[in-house]
């Protein structure tokens, strides 16, 4: 099985999903990131770069055999996030949407956080678990992985409230094909 990620975040996100894929160790996990381009990026350009990287949504077949193709974004202010989530559902893929942020995502491998808190306020409480601005920590524990399911799936909606993260749904299908 193999299972292609496309996320907004060019550093932080990449880096956590390789990481578990390392310590999960599932080999059949490819992790892609969109490039800045212009103005910014948002999750229509994620799921373009999903798009690209699956032949345009071909899944199982395609030239590289993903099975399962994740696009991951974030709620933020994004002004095309409901088109980027019926763009990515009608191309077979599947959305790991945070709200506001994937930083709630990674608070909860720490703590539970049940109170709307916005982007900044997510990221600076990440500074007390040893996150810097962007990447991961040198030794982060991602057998915590169980903790932040447990504290996220009470959030089944493709678009979670604050705070809130569908990243537990594609740790789960990751966990699926550990060896």
């Amino acid at each position: 099985m193999t299972i292609l990620v496309v996320s907004e975040g060019e550093s932080r996100e990449p880096q956590y999903f390789r990481g578990l894929a390392r310590h999960l160790k599932s080999t059949g996990v490819k992790i892609c990131t969109i490039k800045a381009l212009g103005t910014g990026r948002g999750p229509e350009k994620v799921v373009e770069r999903a798009r690209k990287e699956t032949n345009n949504g071909r899944l199982v077949g395609n030239r590289d055999g993903f099975d399962y193709v994740w696009c991951v974004f974030d709620v933020d202010d994004h002004a095309h996030l409901e088109y980027a989530i019926r763009e990515a559902l009608g191309s077979g893929f599947r959305v790991a949407i945070s709200n506001p942020c994937f930083e709630i995502w990674l608070i909860w491998h720490f703590e539970d956080l049940a109170r709307y808190i916005d982007r900044d306020k997510a990221k600076k409480k990440l500074r007390v678990f040893g996150f810097n601005d962007a990447g991961m920590p040198a030794n982060f524990d991602y057998a915590k992985h169980r903790d932040a399911m447990d504290r996220a799936r009470i959030h089944l909606d493709d678009r979670p409230p604050n705070p809130g993260s569908r990243v537990w749904a594609l740790v789960e299908n990751m966990r699926r094909y550990e060896s």
